[in-house]
């Protein structure tokens, strides 16, 4: 995938179009093999690094075309059968969301279902946030405290090459960071 590369090196506009020509082949696989199966996880990749990509570029619209499409063409099944994939993908509008500062947008979201414990927690740190750049201490404290329970079920998974306790640990500190500041 020549889009790491791009990414490693800043060049987010290369990024862009090489995702962007990823995402086409994965539309074009699709029509000739509508099942998703653990290839989704790629079709979902694609699409998450040209969100990066043009979210380091300053491409707010296209950053958040991307994201939604990403969540909303995933197959319900399909999140259902590869949840611990999917579920961190399920938290990105979010995190775009809050690059731009969208707080309420964030603040309106609905929660997760159940089965993306990830997602869940990560969305009390996206309301948190957004509650403390808000300059609503007592409302970012409150989600700070769900953050931290809702942690505690979501931090023996996996996030691609991460465990999901070492992402909540840096939600967490970024949290303690943005409600003191």
């Amino acid at each position: 995938m020549p889009s790491h590369i791009d990414v490693r090196r800043g060049r987010w506009q290369q990024a862009m179009v090489a995702n962007a020509k990823a995402i086409e082949a994965n539309r074009a696989y699709r029509r000739q093999s509508p099942k998703y199966g653990f290839y989704g996880l790629y079709i979902a990749h694609d699409s998450h690094m040209f969100a990066f990509a043009a979210m380091m570029n300053g491409q707010r619209a296209e950053a958040l075309r991307a994201i939604d499409d990403l969540v909303a063409s995933m197959p319900e099944q399909w999140t259902i059968d590869y949840a611990a994939i999917a579920d961190g993908y399920q938290v990105m509008p979010l995190e775009v969301r809050m690059r731009f500062g969208l707080w309420d947008e964030v603040l309106a979201a609905p929660d997760f279902p159940q089965r993306f414990p990830f997602a869940r927690a990560m969305r009390h740190y996206a309301r948190g946030v957004a509650h403390a750049a808000k300059g609503d201490t007592k409302q970012a404290r409150a989600a700070q405290s769900e953050f931290l329970a809702a942690s505690k079920a979501a931090a023996d998974g996996m996030f691609g090459n991460n465990k999901t306790s070492d992402l909540l640990a840096i939600a967490a500190d970024v949290l303690e960071g943005e409600i003191l500041y």
